[in-house]
């Protein structure tokens, strides 16, 4: 009877190393894999989607981050940022870009990226050009540009009453760029008038192709990135912020990259035609995948901002 016991006990306790061994290697294999660089995983896609004011910014971060991470696939595309947010809500979307803090939703996650402004345009072959930069619009002026119902003429403002009727150019409610210059005007939601313009680039397009068309959007878009110079025939306006019937010396916008930059990132630009640019989610992320990618954008990403006209966040 012993020696079945002893026999019983020894199997027994064979089983027991065995099933240890088992649980040993498979906590050392969850080690290896938690600890392994991301270079070396084939991970599922990272989706991201929302305003159209990160865009270029964000498929930068994705470019760079895939040289170090080649097996890391991150899908973006544009959309309304409420649809967006709806659909993250619903687990279909990992992260959303957001270019207006009023659309968030208090209960999720946020984390800030950078920082852009709102610029007015005009087409530099505008027969008052010389004017608009010498006096400038104030906002009482522009406001009242926003919200006619019939279109005024140029010469209301530079020259004679009702010559040379405007093309008064908008984005569509909810874009962020037009969130914030209707802040920035005191203009009531709803009231807002003008031909619409679906996105930044069609925007830029109706002012080239327009000499008497005035519009906004984001400082990204109205540059050419790959010459570092303003898109053809696009004109940024000066704004006669304290109503005394010129462009002063500290109202006045540089043309030149660097110099409007520099601008933006000393906060000489008003800061009410400023804003944050987030992406955000229900809930912090935990993916560890999705983490390295925004430590990325908030590291070594953040190098890439001033040659996409952007500007990098304060220091808190």
């Amino acid at each position: 009877m012993k020696t079945l016991k002893n026999i019983a006990l020894q199997g027994l306790l064979t089983l027991g190393i065995l099933f240890s061994s088992c649980i040993n290697q498979d906590k050392k294999e969850e080690q290896a894999a938690e600890s392994a660089p991301l270079s070396t995983i084939v991970v599922d896609t990272i989706t991201l989607s929302g305003a159209y004011a990160l865009n270029s910014l964000m498929k930068n971060w994705v470019t760079a981050f895939n040289d170090v991470y080649p097996n890391v696939f991150i899908q973006i595309s544009n959309e309304d940022a409420v649809e967006a947010m709806d659909k993250a809500s619903r687990n279909e979307l990992d992260l959303v870009m957001i270019s207006s803090e009023e659309q968030i939703d208090p209960q999720m996650w946020k984390m800030p990226l950078a920082r852009t402004g709102v610029v007015l345009m005009y087409n530099v072959q505008n027969p008052y050009a010389a004017q608009i930069q010498q006096i400038g619009l104030t906002k009482e002026k522009l406001k009242a540009i926003f919200t006619a119902e019939e279109p005024p003429a140029w010469g209301d403002y530079f020259g004679e009453a009702g010559e040379t009727e405007m093309s008064v150019f908008r984005r569509e409610d909810n874009a962020g760029a037009h969130r914030t210059l209707v802040k920035f005007l005191g203009i009531e939601e709803g009231t807002m008038q003008g031909q619409m313009k679906e996105g930044e680039q069609e925007m830029c397009m109706g002012i080239r192709d327009n000499i008497l068309a005035i519009g906004y959007c984001n400082l990204s878009t109205v540059y050419d990135l790959g010459k570092l110079e303003l898109r053809s025939h696009v004109g940024i306006m000066p704004c006669d912020l304290n109503a005394n019937g010129r462009i002063d010396a500290k109202e006045e916008i540089p043309t030149d990259y660097e110099e409007i930059i520099r601008t933006f990132c000393l906060g000489k630009y008003p800061t009410d035609l400023c804003r944050v640019l987030f992406v955000v989610a229900p809930v912090a992320p935990v993916d560890p995948v999705v983490n390295a990618f925004l430590d990325f954008c908030l590291g070594e990403g953040q190098n890439a901002i001033d040659s996409l006209a952007y500007a990098r966040l304060r220091p808190s």
